[in-house]
């Protein structure tokens, strides 16, 4: 299995340099060799199995998710101790799980190196190794196949909705139970990533997917003048698809973050409520940052946001500016994590009392299936470091009970967005009928796709 992925590695074994000399560290991918004088480091999952032995990191819980831990026992120490772990999606085939285990593995040995003289907690690592029976591994295989078909057939409905409580409520695992719901019909598509227009009271921005087009954009709800509420559309002329409004406001400028993965670029916008938005400033080019965040913590301007280059929901990554209009440089950790638990983010930081938290979303299970917040520990442009505090789940038996993934702190209480899992015929179709419409388009002549495309005739 090893062979034809990335982890299909035969190195030199010949010692290169002085062959007196004492290495430093010793790496250790399989496990066979025994702690000597030098520091001796060892990549294991979470039964203790070493990274290159058969089946290993596979996982055999039901949790989907493969874990890597790089532990280090030191001289005459008496045990070893965790340096760094990265846990990923196992929700792929055996060969991408592989490659992905194998950049994990580049980026664990990478945060152990630039950790090393940083101040930070080391554990005891218990586990030891395991047995696993062939049941075990076909019962793991059959798990990721339920999934898969799951994510194939099924249709990600969400919708937006407002819960009257403190922030502080949700510093503990609980179950989010709504009060009222905003939404759409499920065969036009559905609403998402709720955020506060700072400025326009009473009004929110958020996604609008189209399933007829594929395309999400963005919206905004505002008061209408008799009443009730009525939807604008907020027009960043921007053709690929637009999600996860984030608003961010100081005295004098309220800002917007939108989700522009296809255009490979990052912007932030400005709003005003009786003008187009306007482009407050670039952030990066050739890079496509999903969820981007916009908070400001240690006297610095940040943007926390998921790489989609290095993986679509295990990263985090952070940019940081000392004023808004920039420049925003890339922090030299990055990705500053690594977990389909806990990294993508997933809504709007937040402080009790001195401390700032941080939503992100856990994608173990299915895309946005739970919130996790994440205290944050330390968040300096050479150190990141934070721990899970809380997991905030759907209301079981409620109308939108398969996942959770934006938490958005307003003036008007704390807005999530929810998921609904839904087998339609009827979407099916549709998403069937924008695959085909793809697939044509890529197939047909350029000039004569543009031409019919500008006419406004059907492509055939």
């Amino acid at each position: 299995m090893i062979r034809g992925s990335a982890l299909d590695w035969f190195g030199p074994t010949e010692i290169f340099g002085d062959a007196t000399d004492e290495p430093d560290i010793l790496l250790d991918l399989h496990g066979d060799v025994a702690p000597g004088p030098q520091r001796t480091w060892r990549v294991v999952d979470a039964s203790g199995r070493a990274l290159l032995r058969p089946f290993s990191a596979t996982p055999f819980d039901g949790s989907l998710v493969s874990s890597l831990y790089l532990n280090e026992m030191a001289p005459s120490a008496p045990e070893w101790v965790t340096l760094a772990e990265a846990h990923v999606s196992a929700r792929r085939s055996d060969r991408d799980l592989l490659n992905c285990l194998a950049r994990a593995t580049v980026w664990l040995v990478l945060a152990a190196i630039r950790g090393r003289d940083a101040e930070r907690s080391l554990r005891p690592q218990p586990f030891e190794p395991v047995s696993v029976r062939s049941m075990d591994r076909w019962g793991a295989r059959l798990s990721r196949i339920v999934a898969e078909v799951r994510d194939r057939l099924g249709a990600d409905v969400w919708a937006i909705c407002t819960v009257g409580e403190p922030i502080e409520n949700f510093l503990t695992s609980r179950a989010v139970a709504a009060q009222s719901w905003f939404e759409v019909p499920p065969g036009e598509g559905f609403v998402a990533d709720p955020f506060p227009w700072p400025g326009c009271e009473g009004a929110m921005l958020y996604e609008r997917y189209s399933t007829r087009t594929g395309r999400g954009t963005i919206e905004a709800l505002v008061p209408g003048e008799t009443g009730g509420h009525r939807t604008v559309p907020v027009q960043l002329n921007i053709p690929s698809h637009l999600s996860y409004p984030f608003t961010y406001s100081e005295p004098g400028v309220v800002l917007c973050v939108p989700e522009m993965l296809g255009e490979r670029r990052q912007l932030i916008y400005e709003l005003q409520p009786d003008a187009p938005p306007s482009v407050f400033c670039l952030v990066a080019e050739d890079v496509a940052m999903a969820d981007p965040t916009l908070f400001r913590h240690g006297g610095l301007y940040w943007i926390a946001y998921n790489d989609v280059d290095l993986g679509l929901h295990e990263n985090l990554c952070l940019r940081y500016a000392k004023s808004l209009e920039g420049p925003w440089t890339s922090h030299p950790l990055n990705p500053v994590k690594m977990d389909v638990r806990s990294s993508r983010p997933g809504g709007t930081p937040f402080s009790v009392g001195e401390t700032l938290y941080r939503p992100a979303q856990d994608c173990s299970q299915s895309y946005g299936c739970a919130l996790v917040i994440n205290k944050v520990i330390n968040c300096t442009p050479m150190q990141y470091e934070e721990e899970a505090v809380a997991r905030l789940t759907p209301e079981p038996g409620g109308r939108y009970p398969d996942g959770l993934h934006t938490l958005s702190v307003t003036p008007l209480g704390i807005f999530f967005d929810g998921k609904r899992i839904a087998f339609s015929g009827a979407i099916t179709w549709r998403r069937l009928q924008l695959i085909l419409r793809r697939t044509i388009w890529r197939r047909s002549p350029a000039p004569q796709a543009a031409e019919s495309r500008f006419a406004g005739e059907h492509v055939t």
